[in-house]
């Protein structure tokens, strides 16, 4: 069995609308007018959830306004969990 990285509650609900679309990640990402890739950076919480990919889902896929708020709600928790990796910064910007 292949082993993923682990998801953020955000990429939790993406994965769950795909599998019950029964879609790979290409597909959605294609629907969504984004790369693969980059939609599974967003899935595991490295990138904060783009603006528009929300509003995207609900038309694509028709989800009720249950799964909307859902959606928003795990969004905004991985806005304010999002990592930035500063290691490569100098020393001033760091502490700034």
């Amino acid at each position: 069995m292949k082993k993923h990285g682990s998801l953020s509650p955000f990429g939790k609900l993406v994965r769950k609308i795909r599998v019950d679309h029964d879609e790979t990640q290409g597909v959605m990402a294609k629907k969504l007018r984004t790369g693969p890739t980059y939609l599974c950076i967003i899935e595991h919480g490295k990138y904060p959830v783009p603006k528009g990919i929300i509003p995207a889902l609900v038309k694509q896929y028709s989800l009720d306004k249950e799964m909307e708020k859902e959606l928003y709600e795990a969004a905004a928790k991985q806005q304010r969990h999002s990592k930035i990796n500063l290691e490569h910064c100098d020393e001033e910007v760091r502490i700034s």
